[in-house]
């Protein structure tokens, strides 16, 4: 085989195209910001938020209603939580529901309790079954698999949710959720917020990682998340475009939208490209890379 051959089926970048019996929703979460649901809808995502949170604009529908898991410390916090989050669920009327986790602080029969009374007023409820087996969710549930290290990670090996009906992958790197697929997964749908963060420092979710492209904030945003909804589905689905176009860009002479957000170069150190990201950054991907760039950095100083 020549080079040129090996190179060509070396290659990650000609993968085949994409066949799939169900389109697998992409969708983000929004604490009320109304620029970066306008850039989330643009690109073709459903929004959502923890109920516990702000409404994103009206003007958006809100498609997702997330458990505030954050918020329970203990058992007496789930009723009025619950509460809460159902009233949301009765005024939204969303395409999906998190239903209390299944673990320490909820049992499986109270869980499937609370399932039951947000079903009426949502197309598809996700249990999230952290204290029994995925298998074990009754079946017109969809199954939420965690996928945030910094919350705990997945309570299960991915290879345990191949044999459920549908499953959510909840929060979590892009890159890391499309990869539970090698685990022939049922995946229907996914939410992360990952491309939000990131978008600060003016990266983008491109070819499965993330590039810095200089786009500005919301334009960022608007990019990554048209690229993860193409990556699941390919590109020969219609996202609504008509639809979508209600949601305007900012004015051209808007740096928020074309500039980036922040001027970082001169808080960078020698070989530096992008500044320290962060506690969760780490816990979500592999610090190798950032470590081994930071004890060059030092041999430099040291000689």
């Amino acid at each position: 085989m020549s080079q040129a051959q090996a190179q060509l089926f070396d290659s990650d970048d000609l993968r085949p195209p994409i066949k799939r019996f169900h389109i697998v929703d992409v969708i983000t979460t929004v604490n009320g910001g109304e620029d970066i649901a306008y850039a989330a809808a643009r690109s073709g995502v459903m929004v959502g938020f923890a109920s516990a949170n702000k409404r994103p604009p009206k003007d958006v529908p809100v498609e997702f209603v997330d458990w505030p898991f954050t918020e329970i410390e203990g058992p007496e916090d789930v009723e009025a939580a619950f509460r809460k989050h159902l009233a949301v669920v009765k005024r939204e009327r969303p395409k999906y529901a998190v239903a209390p986790d299944v673990d320490e602080n909820v049992g499986f029969n109270e869980a499937v309790r609370y399932a039951v009374q947000l079903e009426r007023y949502c197309e598809t409820v996700i249990m999230v079954p952290k204290s029994i087996h995925p298998l074990d969710v009754p079946s017109r549930f969809r199954v939420g698999m965690p996928c945030q290290e910094r919350f705990g990670g997945t309570p299960h090996p991915w290879s345990e949710y191949r044999e459920c009906r549908e499953v959510h992958v909840l929060g979590g790197h892009p890159t890391k959720q499309l990869e539970v697929e090698k685990y022939y997964v049922p995946v229907r749908s996914i939410d992360t917020a990952v491309p939000i963060s990131r978008a600060r420092w003016g990266d983008v979710w491109s070819d499965r990682k993330f590039i810095r492209k200089r786009e500005g904030f919301y334009g960022s945003v608007e990019q990554s998340f048209a690229n993860i909804w193409t990556e699941w589905n390919g590109t020969n689905i219609c996202l609504g475009r008509l639809e979508r176009t209600k949601y305007t860009r900012p004015k051209e002479n808007d740096r928020r939208y074309y500039e980036d957000p922040l001027d970082i170069e001169p808080w960078l150190g020698e070989e530096d490209d992008i500044p320290f990201p962060g506690r969760a950054w780490c816990l979500e991907n592999n610090i190798k890379d950032w470590k081994e760039r930071i004890s060059r950095r030092q041999e430099l100083r040291n000689r």
